[in-house]
């Protein structure tokens, strides 16, 4: 599981940058009219990815149940292959040689500078940046709909019914640490993903409607921190990103 680290200013800060990492490389794509995936107009291909994130999320509360000293080095296994994949798509239009070095180097300093807040969510903004990128530039609007309204509710229950999605948070911020309290936050790559999949995807249908849709990703994260800050706990962020998304999502395409 990843996901941005620090206060609310940096979090939010690394999502701008990893939205605008998403528009670089998918709007060309999109705009030229790049065709998309197979099934990538197909609503039931939402409920395929619903299912997958449900198998990912048990196994990892599987793993941090029964082995919960591998949960860490799981993650950063992870976090290491999609790190180095990602770089080297970023850079294989240039050269697969570049890509392959800079995919090594990427690797390198993450692992070297390990601990470094900063290099964990610069690691954690291009996998997830280039990410949103391929996977809006394949789905259609509808999809990607449907996919943030199941996951908004799925995010609700998982924080306020079964909690399991807090587990989760505390696992990714390890020993000690107090989610949701404090100056250090975290905020979940999923978060920033499912939102920004929508807000890229929404450029097939109109441009302006993928600008406000992304603006109110980001505005719906601002009014999430400002709740957090206010109660003081964890809140599950897609619902209100998601909300504010949508509705500006919705100008754009009324305009």
């Amino acid at each position: 599981m990843l996901a941005f680290k620090g206060n609310y200013e940096e979090i939010v800060l690394f999502y701008i940058i990893t939205l605008a990492l998403a528009a670089w490389i998918a709007y060309p794509y999109i705009l030229s009219g790049g065709p998309q995936a197979p099934g990538g107009d197909q609503p039931s291909t939402a409920g395929v990815f619903f299912v997958e994130i449900l198998v990912a999320t048990a196994v990892f509360l599987a793993i941090i149940k029964l082995f919960p000293w591998l949960f860490k080095w799981t993650i950063l296994g992870l976090e290491i292959l999609f790190l180095f994949v990602s770089v080297f798509i970023l850079l294989a239009d240039i050269s697969a040689a570049a890509g392959l070095v800079a995919g090594i180097l990427a690797v390198v300093v993450r692992l070297v500078y390990g601990n470094n807040e900063l290099v964990q969510n610069v690691s954690t903004a291009l996998i997830v940046g280039i990410t949103i990128a391929i996977v809006a530039a394949g789905l259609s609007p509808v999809v990607t709909l449907l996919l943030l309204v199941i996951l908004a509710v799925y995010d609700y229950v998982s924080v306020f019914v079964t909690k399991h999605m807090v587990t989760l948070a505390k696992a990714v911020a390890g020993p000690g640490a107090k989610v949701g309290h404090g100056e250090k936050h975290l905020l979940g790559a999923g978060d920033v993903a499912i939102p920004g999949m929508f807000a890229i995807s929404l450029a097939r249908a109109s441009l302006l409607a993928s600008v406000l849709a992304s603006i109110g990703t980001v505005l719906g994260l601002l009014f999430t921190t400002w709740l957090a800050r206010r109660w003081k706990r964890v809140l599950p962020a897609l619902p209100s990103i998601g909300f504010v998304e949508l509705a500006l999502a919705t100008l754009g395409l009324i305009i």
